[in-house]
Parts: C-alpha cells; sequence; structure tokens
C-alpha cells in the first residue's frame, strides 16, 4: 500500500491567496471611501476629484502590485502537481509533460522565500505579502520553484529551511529537465 500525497493548485488555495484578500481589499476601500466622506464633507466638484486621486494611489500601491504577483503565481502554478510517495521516500515534481523524479537524499537546499512582513513576523500592511515559493536545489544542481498555490506547507516534510525575503515573491519559471 502506497502513501501518496499528491499537491496542486486548487479552490483552497486560490481562495485563500487570491480571492479573500482581493475581497478583503474592495472592502476596505469601500469603508475607508465612506468613513472619508462621513468625517469631510465635500462639495460635488471635489467629491469627484477626490475619489479619482484615492482610487488611482490605491490602484498603484495596493491592487496591481498584488495583482501582478497573484497572476505570476497562478501562472506559473497551472499545469504543476507535486507528489510525495511516503513509503519509498520518492518526491515527483510535474510541469507540462516534464516529469522529475527524485529522493530525499537528492536534495542539496530547500529556501523558502518569502515577503519582508512575512519573514520579518509584521503586519503585511501592502496585502501581497502572504505569498511565497519554495525554491529546491537538487544534488545534480537542477532547480525547482513551487509556488504557495501548489505548495502551501509552512515547512518542507522535516527537512532543515532556510528563509530568504524578497519584495516581490515573483517564483521563477524554471524548467526542469527529466
Amino acid at each position: 500500500m502506497t502513501n501518496v500525497m499528491e499537491y496542486t493548485m486548487g479552490v483552497k488555495q486560490l481562495k485563500e491567496y487570491l480571492y479573500i484578500p482581493l475581497i478583503k481589499l474592495f472592502a476596505a476601500i469601500l469603508l475607508g471611501l465612506i468613513v472619508g466622506f462621513v468625517l469631510f464633507p465635500l462639495t460635488s466638484d471635489d467629491i469627484f476629484v477626490s475619489v479619482t486621486i484615492i482610487l488611482a494611489l490605491v490602484f498603484l500601491k495596493r491592487l496591481l502590485p498584488f495583482l501582478v504577483i497573484a497572476i505570476q503565481h497562478k501562472r506559473i502554478s497551472n499545469g504543476v502537481s507535486f507528489s510525495i510517495d511516503a513509503s519509498s521516500g520518492k518526491y515527483q515534481y510535474c510541469q507540462g509533460g516534464t516529469k522529475l523524479i527524485f529522493e530525499a537524499s537528492q536534495i542539496k537546499k530547500v529556501v523558502k522565500i518569502v515577503s519582508p512582513p512575512k519573514f520579518d513576523n509584521r503586519v503585511d500592511l501592502l496585502g501581497f505579502g502572504h505569498f511565497f515559493y519554495w525554491h529546491i536545489t537538487l544534488t545534480n544542481n537542477k532547480m525547482i520553484a513551487i509556488s504557495c498555490l501548489v505548495l502551501d506547507l509552512e515547512n518542507f516534510f522535516g527537512m532543515y529551511l532556510e528563509q530568504q525575503k524578497k519584495v516581490f515573491v515573483f517564483p521563477p519559471l524554471i524548467k526542469p529537465s527529466s
């Protein structure tokens, strides 16, 4: 009997990393606009200019970086699967038609690339700091990058974990050769 755990991008990860943060962002924008209008009464001419400036700033500082990072993670995670056979100790990474099978002894280094707020255990004020990806280097110097949309785990199966921080957590597009 084999004990195989397979990880792919699913509805749970899309909900956690894309949909819920977008809903929170739009709710915060709406709440901020309502509070702003109540606290600062404006004339009808000033309302349009104020709302336009506020929405443009929010779009540039919050929404645009979030969408760019989310789209990149989704694009790289599409068609990727990662499975672990606990009985044999083998890992399998599939991306498109490419399949890479390796054992735990062949893993040279595992690095979790996270945002500065997650690295320093701070509150994520920008709204896109919850993204991360795994960067796995094998002994034959092959590299694998796995997005949090596929492998949404805090630790990599009991192995020593190194963390690095990057401001914009884009997983690189690495095509593993089998």
